[in-house]
């Protein structure tokens, strides 16, 4: 089953080959100031380094609408991707996955910094949900987003959606 979301502040719009089309009603990130980063290294590696100290900061749970149960969801051990500027010598940032089984991401963490120059970069992060479960994230233990629990919508949801498609053979 794939799912879509839109990583972006932008509203998207995608058409499939197979004629599939989906149009986002919403942002996917609304992004918020980390006010307590520490300024960026220069180093590229290092700089990485951080944006994953950063990641390590933010811990979710999951929320099953019928039950009301809760489940924590870890971080997956990876960055989805990571974003270097165009000479390849700025570490821009990196997308990182929250999920509450498997390897399939329930929540996506952006994590950027804003401004090349040290003194002037600050560190902005971003979510975007792709579950119909309630989601509840925190920063250092105090809660920075939320997303209501979306059951009984369907594939209808603001910034993302999810299908079934066929399998190749």
């Amino acid at each position: 089953m794939p799912c879509f979301v839109s990583a972006t502040e932008e509203l998207v719009e995608v058409r499939w080959d197979t004629g599939r089309e989906w149009k986002a009603t919403a942002s996917g990130l609304t992004w918020k100031t980390l006010s307590d980063a520490p300024l960026p290294t220069e180093s590229p590696r290092k700089r990485r380094l951080q944006c994953r100290r950063i990641a390590e900061r933010f811990s979710a749970t999951l929320i099953e609408a019928a039950s009301r149960d809760s489940q924590e969801m870890r971080r997956l051990p990876r960055p989805i991707c990571e974003s270097m500027d165009a000479d390849e010598t700025y570490y821009l940032g990196a997308v990182f996955g929250l999920t509450a089984n498997c390897t399939n991401p329930d929540v996506i963490l952006a994590i950027q910094w804003r401004g090349e120059e040290s003194a002037s970069a600050h560190c902005e992060f971003a979510f975007t949900g792709m579950t119909s479960g309630g989601v509840e994230v925190r920063l250092d233990e105090q809660p920075v987003w939320n997303q209501p629990s979306l059951v009984g919508r369907g594939q209808v949801f603001d910034a993302w959606t999810w299908f079934f498609s066929e399998r190749a053979m």
